[in-house]
């Protein structure tokens, strides 16, 4: 199967909070991650192929830990969690994306969701 990222993939093990409407809001992490993408172990949650997402993602920035809202559509989903592409990022969601992937060595400390969706 072709590869069809622009950027490379990422392993890491990030906290995140998952807003579906159909479900509200969920814990979930992030198994790995691109500048196009992410791959989410979402437990015993299912996400239907389609669905828009918003991931709430906290990274450290400086000496505070700053909360993002990303929006992403889900394009693949099966047991073992959730493969989604990031929609319409702003430019601060973009930097701290790509800081994440490039500064990423195989994990990151898992910073866990504090704030909601919003």
């Amino acid at each position: 199967m072709m590869e069809r990222r622009w950027s490379e993939r990422k392993p890491v093990h990030l906290g995140v909070a998952l807003f579906y409407s159909g479900l509200g809001l969920v814990r979930c992490s992030i198994r790995d991650i691109s500048l196009d993408g992410v791959f989410l172990d979402t437990g015993l949650v299912a996400l239907p192929r389609h669905a828009p997402i918003e991931l709430v993602i906290e990274l450290p920035e400086r000496d505070q830990i700053r909360q993002y809202n990303v929006p992403a559509l889900v394009l693949r989903s099966n047991r073992h969690g959730a493969g989604a592409m990031f929609r319409q990022l702003d430019r601060d969601a973009f930097y701290a994306l790509q800081c994440l992937v490039r500064h990423t060595d195989g994990g990151v400390a898992a910073v866990a969701p504090t704030g909601a969706v919003g």
